[in-house]
């Protein structure tokens, strides 16, 4: 009997395909569009029949509160029976597959089915009137008296019929034109909606790919240029004094005082090429001969220009040698560094990508249910 089940079952989804009613993913199955077409199709119909479909297969142990996903989570190697049912004829032995295609095609629940075929008549089944169409059931199907079973039927048996109920489905609702819609049209629709909706999802990910991408280079390439002081103004302040503030020399009226290192007049080749280098290992050897050092509390520190250590007046600052790079720089280290850096930032970025692509899955799956 469920041989039977499964043959009209194929012959019905050809007849859909042929007829070109079937969305891409069904048209063409696989194993990743026939889980998404899942998900799409279990958004718009989540009666308990459908929800005991859904379970049956993709739950049946009941690990998951959560419908949505035991199918997001569900091997997609599973579904190859299945998918090889459809493309190439092979055999399917378990009942679930063939109930969950049954579901996704809009085909009778196999219970639907028996009753339908089995209790009610064939002719009810196929909406044909017992008159008019007797002895085309006659000539199809022989009774065995006594059994109440019906022989196996012809591989092309009802057919035509099958098409007709393809071709023309029974109206749903009325509009206000008074024209007919269909729910293979309400379905297509939704296909339309569907695929729309997707790929702005999908552009919305791009752009966001796309923008952080670009801001981290931004960032990157403003942080290169500040070190290098392409920022700074080549006018002169109108402050006649200067301190140390750590890193530079910061302009200030005399007046004023400052504890830590005191003020000096303002000596313009201090205050616009003095200053602290504060990634050391960035230095390499075509530094030498541009940058000094001295060291100071057991640490070496360098600047960008010659004179004395601008905290403590009694050290000389001496020019940058090899030896000094060799020994107690490493410009191999910075690499590093910043190779990890970029490597922490892609792996935020894509933390960030997949939770609003997952926030963005629900809102839609829950637009989906309150439609």
């Amino acid at each position: 009997m469920f041989e039977d089940y499964k043959r009209e079952l194929l012959e019905f989804y050809f007849l859909k395909k042929k007829s070109n009613q079937l969305s891409t993913a069904m048209e063409n199955p696989e194993r990743l569009k026939l889980r998404k077409e899942c998900i799409r199709i279990y958004a718009i119909k989540n009666s308990k029949e459908d929800r005991d479909i859904i379970k049956d297969f993709f739950d049946p142990l009941g690990k998951y509160e959560d419908l949505f996903k035991s199918i997001d989570r569900f091997e997609l190697d599973k579904f190859r029976p299945l998918v090889n049912f459809l493309t190439k004829g092979t055999v399917i032995r378990d009942e679930e597959p063939v109930k969950l295609l049954a579901w996704l095609i809009e085909f009778h629940s196999y219970q639907d089915w028996k009753v339908k075929k089995y209790g009610a008549g064939l002719n009810s089944y196929l909406g044909i009137s017992e008159d008019e169409n007797s002895s085309d059931t006659n000539e199809n199907f022989d009774v065995e008296e006594g059994k109440g079973e019906i022989a196996e039927a012809d591989e092309d048996c009802h057919y035509d019929e099958l098409e007709k109920l393809i071709q023309h489905p029974e109206p749903t609702e009325d509009n206000d034109n008074g024209n007919v819609t269909t729910s293979q049209d309400e379905t297509q629709e939704e296909d339309v909606e569907e695929t729309q909706s997707f790929e702005e999802k999908r552009n919305s990910y791009r752009k966001f790919a796309v923008y952080s991408i670009a801001g981290f280079l931004i960032f990157s390439i403003a942080i290169i240029l500040q070190q290098s002081g392409w920022f700074e103004s080549d006018t002169l302040p109108t402050e006649k004094c200067m301190y140390w503030d750590g890193d530079k020399y910061v302009s200030v009226e005399c007046e004023k005082s400052n504890t830590q290192t005191g003020i000096i007049p303002l000596q313009k080749s201090l205050y616009k090429n003095f200053k602290k280098i504060g990634w050391s290992d960035t230095l390499s050897k075509n530094a030498v001969g541009k940058v000094w050092y001295a060291k100071r509390n057991g640490e070496y520190e360098f600047f960008t220009d010659s004179g004395k250590h601008p905290v403590d007046s009694k050290k000389k600052l001496k020019p940058l040698s090899n030896y000094i790079i060799s020994n107690h720089l490493s410009y191999h280290r910075f690499v590093l560094q910043i190779v990890g850096w970029g490597i922490s930032l892609v792996i935020i970025l894509l933390i960030v990508f997949f939770l609003i692509k997952k926030l963005l899955r629900k809102k839609h799956v829950k637009h989906r249910l309150a439609q």
